[in-house]
């Protein structure tokens, strides 16, 4: 997707907000996390100009557990306080750019 936005608008910045940990997937952690490093190496690589924003570990807890305060009841979709997260992290790079 993103060399089609670049034929189009090579100058519009671009950001992938990284995969989120949720309770629902907890038994996948490792997986998920190693797929945001990938992704994340990809990007630095092969896309310059586009913009990695982390939230991972902003939505764990200290034991490196997805913080289920973030989720609803399905453990899956974020509540206000994830959005909050979220909010936060977009808000900061918008404002970067």
């Amino acid at each position: 997707m993103i060399p089609k936005i670049r034929l189009f608008y090579p100058d519009l910045p671009i950001a992938y907000i990284s995969l989120k940990p949720t309770p629902a997937r907890a038994a996948l952690i490792h997986q998920m996390n190693e797929t945001n490093i990938l992704i994340r190496g990809d990007i630095e690589s092969l896309f310059p100009g586009v913009t990695f924003i982390n939230i991972w570990p902003f939505m764990l807890l200290p034991n490196g557990l997805p913080n289920p305060d973030l989720f609803g009841p399905d453990r899956e979709h974020m509540n206000s306080k994830g959005y909050a997260i979220w909010t936060k992290a977009v808000t900061s790079y918008l404002e970067s750019v």
